[in-house]
């Protein structure tokens, strides 16, 4: 069945546990930054932890040490602190992700509206539900009149 886990208690720790790594989807909206210029920069923003020191950080090394079973991870809040070059390969997050054991990533490369997320969104897992491959998903999510012309936000990245 679909496990959700939602609230703003997510911590570092959280990520190593069963529930999270035998998880066939992830769909984390938090904050990421995906930086290709210095890749040790980018990161996830998780909640605060006890003591109030500022909101904790996973950077993107750390996601090598994760077990990820999921056939798909998605970063619906990421943004891109500098473009995607062919010749860079895959952003720090998403390479790490992968390595970690994801299936695919699924990541949005600049901050949108909530409604035009919510949407593509929509618009993507309806298509996965109705058993398009998430190539196909990605394009019809794409495509949907809901979500605005021109509007490539989210970028797929498979193994």
């Amino acid at each position: 069945g679909l496990q959700v886990v939602q609230g703003s208690a997510l911590l570092p720790d959280e990520f190593t546990t069963a529930f999270f790594s035998d998880a066939e989807l992830l769909h984390l909206a938090m904050p990421a930054r995906i930086d290709t210029a210095v890749p040790a920069r980018s990161h996830l923003e998780l909640s605060e932890p006890q003591g109030g020191v500022g909101r904790a950080r996973v950077n993107a090394p750390a996601f090598r040490d994760w077990q990820i079973n999921a056939r798909l991870a998605v970063f619906s809040q990421a943004a891109l602190a500098t473009p995607i070059r062919p010749a860079a390969g895959r952003p720090p997050l998403v390479a790490g992700t992968l390595a970690a054991g994801a299936g695919a990533v699924l990541a949005s490369a600049w901050a949108g509206s909530d409604a035009a997320s919510a949407a593509f969104m929509g618009a993507f897992y309806d298509a996965l539900a109705r058993g398009e491959a998430l190539d196909v998903a990605l394009m019809s999510a794409h495509d949907a009149p809901a979500v605005p012309d021109g509007w490539p936000r989210f970028q797929l990245w498979v193994e």
